[in-house]
């Protein structure tokens, strides 16, 4: 995903964002682990004069086999990120 954030030019200013990726390829056969449906984000863009901060949440399902049962379940996954970039 693209943010634009040349409307950020003011110290202070932010952008709010969300979306849903169908995440086909994120995971490898190898890795043993299914996405179940669609991969979906949400978060901001502050400027804070030295640089920006992006933060905010991803969200999917996951199909993962049990290690001790071998029994396939879904496991839902809630991941915060936050990310400085400095100018």
């Amino acid at each position: 995903m693209k943010i634009n954030i040349g409307e950020l030019n003011q110290p202070g200013s932010q952008l709010e964002f969300s979306g849903e990726d169908p995440g086909g390829d994120f995971f490898s056969p190898e890795d043993g682990v299914r996405l179940q449906g669609s991969i979906a984000f949400e978060g901001r863009v502050l400027n804070e004069g030295q640089g920006f901060l992006l933060e905010g949440r991803v969200k999917a399902t996951v199909v993962v086999n049990c290690d001790r049962c071998l029994e396939k379940f879904s496991l839902k996954l809630e991941v915060p990120f936050r990310e400085e970039y400095r100018k």
